[in-house]
């Protein structure tokens, strides 16, 4: 009597290959998102420069129209993009993780329950981190940096609407990807939880290009402790909470220096 095997169970996750895939669509939509709700904002503007201009377009000028709404509108474009990107980036993370069988999308990106204790450990944690990395700047010239953050929060038009952006759907969406779908998907496979947090802390590193070497790098290690945390603690919302932290206490920083409350040391 031939005996029957027992079916290979599914794996619940999907592999590596999958998730670099799969990963690549997340992040090409989150991409196409964000230059569509750019040209949105952008376009009333443009549209009252063509009309001005009589039929009589002048590329050159058109160019200095585009540099010129960039430079004064910047922050308000940042803000939507980053809300509808984030949006739409989110909806394919949940669509890629809810197809798996036998695991919720909770389950998938780790939106567990997280204890008041360990909310105050990956606080206190991420303090530490922002007094050590404030220190190491004073030898360092970050005033680069410091300049585009300015230029960001003096050009957000409603600086309400950049504040949502960067402390909520940046955050949400940021961490869903990297220390939810991707590291989920990296850490079982042979990179193991080390090449996973590595891999994923070097993707969202090179996701801050607008950065110095110097915040790439602090990015980096952000991206490290962050994923170390979402291993130990076994939730998302930890490090959703750390990131949240970390841009609205960037963000009182650049709105106390516009206010003239304090003065950048670079």
């Amino acid at each position: 009597m031939t005996e029957i095997e027992n079916p290979v169970p599914e794996k619940k996750i999907w592999g590596p290959w999958a998730t670099v895939g799969l990963g690549l669509v997340i992040f090409l939509v989150f991409f196409v998102a964000q230059a569509l709700a750019s040209m949105v904002v952008a376009f009333p503007a443009l549209l009252s420069f063509m009309q001005s201009s009589a039929g009589q377009l002048d590329p050159f000028e058109l160019m200095r129209a585009i540099e010129e709404l960039f430079s004064t509108q910047m922050g308000l474009i940042i803000s939507v993009s980053v809300c509808v990107s984030a949006v739409f980036g989110f909806g394919f993370i949940m669509l890629f993780a809810g197809v798996r069988k036998g695991v919720s999308i909770a389950e998938y990106l780790g939106l567990k329950r997280i204890t008041a204790k360990q909310i105050l450990g990956a606080l206190c944690l991420v303090v530490v981190f922002m007094f050590l990395a404030d220190f190491a700047g004073i030898f360092v010239d970050s005033s680069t940096s410091n300049e585009f953050m300015l230029n960001i929060y003096n050009t957000s038009v409603w600086p309400v609407l950049l504040w949502v952006s960067l402390i909520i759907f940046a955050p949400i969406f940021e961490e869903a990807f990297f220390r939810g779908f991707l590291l989920e998907g990296f850490r079982q496979s042979r990179l193991g939880p080390i090449g996973a947090v590595g891999l994923t802390s070097l993707a969202w590193a090179s996701l801050h290009i607008q950065y110095g070497i110097y915040e790439i790098v602090l990015i980096f290690l952000m991206g490290v402790l962050f994923g170390i945390v979402r291993i130990k603690t076994g939730s998302l919302w930890s490090t959703i909470i750390m990131h949240a932290f970390v841009n609205m206490v960037s963000l009182v920083l650049i709105a106390l220096q516009v206010e003239g409350f304090i003065t950048w040391p670079g």
